[in-house]
């Protein structure tokens, strides 16, 4: 297979990039960092007093993710819950906050917020000062790995119960996307149309594009693509399969440009990406270069601007795979009090993937 490798920088987004992506992400985010929340997180000169201790490790893993069913209906809901978000730089973030207020107010609990901004300094700091507010339990959505690891070590000193989101937080149960599930729809997608339309497999490259800072995750998501596309399409030749590392939607856009200008043995292209802002690049360079005809493209996270091209039935954006942002605090917030109230959780719980499609967009996302 072949490999470009840009960059290999640490995980710390801008949301200017994200804002011209629309997801791997998706919003506007404070610029301290610490930004709307349901209860304000100002940093006191001390920790409170300790409350009574919460026996929480004990309740980890003593349930099958098969059998976890989550749910608002905690036995003792006075607690107040930190939740660090990734950002509000795309929709997708957007919605994941949404998520989380609507369902904080519907269980019931104090909430605080703080938003890590896409940055690994100030989700560090961020930590510190959930810490600082006595917050009972922590949902961490944080995705540069090293950086985890001494978040991890902040609460673990502050005996704080952590569930991390889409990224593991070392000892945390993790909740979020299967990468393998999700990347494995999204080829197995990209393949039928590919062999529904009858293209020249000889003539026909796979480009994927990807962000391989984000770690084991991005990898397991990326492998993923290429299983499901070679379960369509039987001996696909790894010579034909190429990936782009990239930043964000402009990255992509410019990237993909100098793929297909370099490529032109290459009468079809099937596209996936690790989220829906590089996908928007690339589909801009695809439109631009007249492969409406010859190109499909299937991403992940059915983000606003992928709705937007599925719902018009754009000819190359085929599908994302969905993640059900809304209801990454439903189901964070149910293990967050699980965990505090002693009741078991799986080390592992994750989102129902689909791909959101023509055929599935009004199920999943109803028009107003």
């Amino acid at each position: 297979m072949k490999r470009i490798d840009r960059f290999t920088k640490r995980l710390s987004l801008t949301v200017g990039l994200l804002l011209l992506v629309g997801l791997f992400t998706v919003g506007c985010g404070d610029d301290d960092g610490v930004g709307d929340t349901a209860a304000e997180a100002p940093a006191p000169t001390e920790a409170p007093a300790p409350t009574e201790e919460v026996a929480v490790e004990s309740s980890v893993g003593r349930i099958s993710t098969e059998d976890y069913v989550p749910d608002l209906e905690a036995a003792n809901k006075d607690f107040t819950i930190g939740v660090a978000i990734l950002g509000t730089g795309i929709d997708f973030h957007v919605m994941v906050e949404e998520g989380f207020h609507s369902a904080a107010e519907e269980a019931g609990v104090e909430m605080v917020l703080v938003d890590n901004n896409y940055d690994a300094a100030q989700s560090v700091e961020n930590a510190r000062a959930l810490v600082v507010q006595g917050v009972d339990a922590v949902i961490e959505y944080q995705c540069d790995a090293p950086t985890n690891e001494i978040i991890a070590e902040i609460f673990a000193d502050a005996s704080i119960p952590v569930i991390a989101i889409d990224c593991p937080v070392p000892g945390a149960p993790f909740f979020g996307g299967s990468n393998t599930v999700a990347g494995t729809i999204g080829g197995e997608e990209l393949g039928r149309f590919v062999s529904d339309y009858g293209w020249d497999i000889g003539s026909t490259a796979f480009v994927y594009l990807d962000f391989t800072p984000a770690g084991a995750p991005a990898e397991a998501r990326r492998q993923g693509y290429i299983d499901g596309f070679k379960n369509v399409i039987s001996g696909f030749p790894d010579d034909q399969i190429f990936d782009l590392d990239v930043e964000g939607t402009e990255d992509a856009l410019n990237q993909m440009r100098s793929w297909i200008a370099g490529n032109p043995e290459f009468e079809f292209i099937a596209v996936g990406s690790i989220e829906d802002g590089r996908a928007l690049g690339a589909h801009g360079a695809l439109v631009n270069a007249g492969r409406q005809d010859s190109s499909v493209l299937v991403s992940q996270g059915c983000d606003g601007s992928a709705q937007g091209f599925i719902r018009a039935n754009d000819p190359i954006y085929k599908g994302s795979v969905d993640y059900g942002p809304k209801l990454y605090g439903f189901n964070t917030i149910s293990m967050a009090l699980d965990i505090l109230n002693g009741d078991p959780v799986p080390e592992e719980h994750f989102v129902q993937h689909v791909n959101c499609s023509a055929s599935t967009i009004d199920q999943l996302y109803p028009s107003n």
